[in-house]
């Protein structure tokens, strides 16, 4: 319900009054005779909630903002918490050297998402492993039409040469030293041609997650790119 159709004439100055306040068929609000600006919003489910409510100074003769502050669902905010609440955003608002108490919750909201959001990108950075990356890979080389030799060959090496190493791995966490230790347990079984041709396989792929894979491997450093071919004798 809109906040100018909610009735306000009910006032209250005491916790007796506060306790006594009951549901009805529509929202009401109650305000504080003692406290300016604090106000229970009482609605029909039965829910209680305490707010403060203030105006921005006029600004060139034009009414200022009206701003609603949460401060907590009643009974488990008491009237003199809820007070003291209110007394601490109201010395806010009369501080000029402090910020705008509506322009403080904006600041608090927006970290908050802001943190969300990257808590969110990190937790998706840890879920893109080595071996789901390359499960991607693997399907983007059969939809770009491969050849299945190609794609094969590429898959025995993630499955037996790559994934038993770095497998569970963040994608983003692997280094050069990661691959160095992959080519070298291959080169100590004499295989140097298949050393050769599993990091070529990685390099592809991770220039590949640069251009086509997911967005926090955009531009990432390819961790193959320092490494280079040996001479196959």
């Amino acid at each position: 319900m809109d906040a100018g159709k909610v009735s306000t004439a009910r006032r209250f100055s005491t916790a007796a009054q506060v306790k006594g306040f009951k549901p009805e068929a529509k929202v009401y609000e109650a305000t504080d005779a003692l406290a300016r600006g604090l106000i229970l919003r009482v609605h029909p489910t039965g829910s209680r909630a305490w707010f403060y409510r203030y105006r921005e100074p006029r600004i060139e003769g034009r009414q200022g903002k009206l701003h609603r502050i949460s401060i907590g669902e009643y009974p488990a905010v008491s009237l003199d918490d809820a007070r003291t609440a209110r007394h601490e955003w109201a010395a806010l608002k009369g501080n000029a050297a402090a910020p705008d108490p509506h322009e403080r919750i904006e600041a608090q909201r927006r970290e908050k998402a802001t943190r969300k959001a990257e808590e969110a990108a990190q937790l998706d950075t840890d879920a893109w492993t080595v071996r789901k990356l390359g499960t991607d890979f693997l399907a983007a080389l059969t939809r770009e039409g491969k050849r299945p030799r190609t794609t094969g060959e590429a898959k025995r090496q993630l499955e037996k040469d790559i994934y038993p190493v770095i497998g569970d791995m963040p994608a983003a966490a692997v280094t050069p030293e990661d691959v160095r230790t992959i080519l070298h347990r291959i080169e100590k079984r004499g295989a140097l041609r298949l050393r050769n041709a599993v990091r070529v396989t990685l390099r592809w792929m991770y220039t590949w997650a640069a251009e086509d894979g997911p967005r926090h491997l955009r531009h990432h450093p390819n961790p193959v790119a320092t490494i280079r071919r040996k001479k196959e004798f």
